[in-house]
């Protein structure tokens, strides 16, 4: 028998001759000594292979805890095997927050595929005693606490799965540029001749470190109770700029509405993003609920 043996056809892997009860050899029955999974086996059937050894799958989050808004941004990931035993297949899945726009993303083994919310690797093999990377670039559009959450998994039977998940935040702040808000004022319903008419006033504000010399666009539209995925439009405006500090008041008016059930007015700040904002976060204004007469 060679020094060590190990199935072809089996990723249970055994880097010593098992060590068999003596007498006849048994291909059916006789157990192996040295068992470490459980899974009796026998060396001289080597399509059943021998024991597995142990795998220890490890993620963790090495960048970075601190972001600046519309700043290219990494998130950096570290896949470990602290096992003895190798691991033939290896799928990092990490769930990315509302606000980070990705650009791109790539690993030091494998593919990479960013679809609906999640960056999702597939990265092979992996050693035991080594790693492989992975990075997801883009930029995060508003400020606040995001929550990264990254998930490690391999079809292989793991030692300890309590390290095969790395939750993280990163605390992101306001950077360099213009920053819109608004606000709702008093809005009024009057009933008319079988319509409906809506006469309401929003406050712009831009509350960030420079002024908007470029005119952007501000579309209003009602979401009705009922049906939240619902938008009706109802007027379309523009600005033509907006200083440090300043605050633009504006009108709207509809006389013939079409909602006939309560609902929220939606007004939606530079929807096609001219002006390039420090944190676009707080860029849709919702009223209170309306009900018409």
């Amino acid at each position: 028998m060679a020094s060590y043996w190990q199935s072809p056809t089996d990723l249970h892997l055994n880097a010593l001759p098992p060590q068999m009860l003596p007498g006849i050899l048994d291909t059916q029955t006789t157990p192996i000594l040295d068992d470490v999974d459980g899974d009796g086996r026998s060396p001289i059937a080597p399509t059943r292979g021998a024991d597995e050894l142990p795998v220890d799958l490890m993620v963790t989050f090495s960048s970075p805890s601190q972001a600046i808004t519309n700043q290219n941004t990494s998130l950096a990931f570290d896949i470990a095997n602290k096992g003895v035993g190798v691991i033939y297949e290896t799928t990092l899945t990490v769930t990315l927050p509302s606000g980070f726009v990705v650009s791109g993303a790539n690993s030091s083994a494998g593919t990479a595929v960013v679809s609906g919310g999640q960056a999702i690797f597939a990265l092979g093999v992996i050693d035991p005693g080594t790693s492989v990377s992975a990075q997801i670039h883009g930029a995060v559009n508003k400020t606040g606490s995001l929550q990264v959450l990254a998930a490690a998994e391999t079809s292989q039977s793991d030692a300890d799965h309590s390290n095969n998940v790395s939750a993280h935040t990163i605390t992101v702040t306001r950077g360099e540029g213009p920053d819109l808000s608004g606000i709702w004022l008093a809005a009024e319903m009057k009933s008319k001749k079988h319509s409906n008419r809506l006469t309401a006033t929003l406050l712009v504000f831009n509350n960030g470190s420079e002024s908007i010399k470029k005119k952007f666009q501000l579309a209003t539209g009602a979401v009705p109770a009922s049906s939240a995925g619902q938008f009706v439009q109802l007027q379309n405006s523009q600005i033509r700029g907006l200083k440090q500090g300043a605050f633009k008041k504006i009108k709207l008016r509809s006389r013939k509405l079409s909602v006939t059930g309560p609902f929220t007015l939606h007004t939606f700040l530079d929807p096609v993003e001219t002006i390039g904002e420090s944190d676009e976060g707080n860029n849709v204004v919702v009223s209170d609920l309306l009900s018409p007469s």
